[in-house]
Parts: structure tokens; sequence; C-alpha cells
């Protein structure tokens, strides 16, 4: 991985049970690309 330039996780607005996370990153190799990568995290309760 190249140079982290930020991170940001949220809740998604609409459904508040999943987290959306990001990642923004330039590239060593080749200057001025960058990449992101995003995910999401469905949160469910715990069954008992």
């Amino acid at each position: 991985m190249g140079n982290l330039a930020g991170i940001l996780t949220a809740p998604d607005p609409l459904d508040r049970k999943t987290l959306w996370a990001t990642q923004q990153c330039s590239s060593d190799a080749a200057p001025r690309v960058w990449a992101t990568r995003v995910a999401g995290y469905r949160i469910e309760p715990e069954k008992r």
C-alpha cells in the first residue's frame, strides 16, 4: 500500500445497522494515482 490519505467510517443514513468504511491512498509506484476502498459492515443484534 502507498501513502494513506484518509479513512472514514460512518453509519448508513437510511439503515442504521450498516456501517460504511472508506480508505483513500496513493500509489508509490505511480504518482498522482489514487485508489479508494469501500466496505460495508452490517451490525446484527447478538442472539441469545
